[in-house]
Formats: structure tokens, sequence, C-alpha cells
């Protein structure tokens, strides 16, 4: 049985995890506190009909007619809301869950970049938890 011995920078890893954690659960809360908390914008409802139709009439309606939208995202939310079904719940919690994986990446990103100070990647990762844009 080996034994382990706790150093400052163990248990500073273990604290940035634990605080990465938390503010991971808190991006996923307030996500999903307001996901069905308002009717369907335009794009939203856009993006339910097309998923309703083939992949072929998408990928063929994304050739001759539209170029705003990506036919990999219809595509995906075609296969997320046959798994899923099409509730407004439903249909935001594939883009929901992206959301809340920026959070990590966010993280990471700012960690691998000059190496700023902890609180200064908190206060960021906070800004962008609660940003209405994701």
């Amino acid at each position: 049985m080996a034994i382990r011995i706790s150093t400052p920078e163990t248990d500073h890893h273990h604290v940035e995890r634990g605080l990465l954690l938390g503010l991971t659960l808190v991006a996923l809360f307030v996500r999903i506190w307001w996901l069905d908390r308002r009717g369907l914008t335009y794009d939203e409802a856009f993006t339910a009909l097309i998923a309703r139709i083939s992949a072929a009439e998408i990928l063929h309606f994304h050739w001759t007619a539209a170029f705003e939208h990506t036919p990999l995202w219809a595509l995906t939310m075609r296969l997320w809301s046959m798994l899923a079904g099409q509730r407004e719940f439903a249909l935001r919690f594939f883009p929901l869950m992206a959301g809340v994986l920026t959070v990590p990446l966010f993280w990471q990103l700012l960690r691998s970049m000059a190496k700023p100070a902890q609180p200064l990647r908190v206060v960021a990762t906070i800004l962008l938890i609660f940003s209405p844009v994701l």
C-alpha cells in the first residue's frame, strides 16, 4: 500500500479541480434553470422544423437555399431530436451541454495562456457562466 504525501502543489491541484467542478456545476444549474422559461425563438423554431425532415432533404435544402445555417448543425440536431424529442427542453438541452462544456475548456485555455493568476481565471470563468449569449 503506497502512502501519498500531500504537497502544496498537489493540494493546489485538488483545490483547482474542485473549483472547476463547482463552477461547471453552477453553469449547468444556471442554464437549466432558465431553459424553458421563454418560448422558442425564430432560430430555434427553424431548427425544430428542419430537424424533422430527412438527412437528404436537409443537405438538399442547405445546398440550394440557405447559407446562414450549417448543414452539420441541422444534421446534429436531427439526430438529437430523434433521441430526445422535440419539446423545448429537449431541443435546448444539446446546445446547453455545449455551453456548459465551454466552462472547463475556457478554464484550460486561460490556464495555458501565460498562466494567469487563479483569481483572474475564476472571475473570467464566472463572467462566462453568466454570459447571456451562452
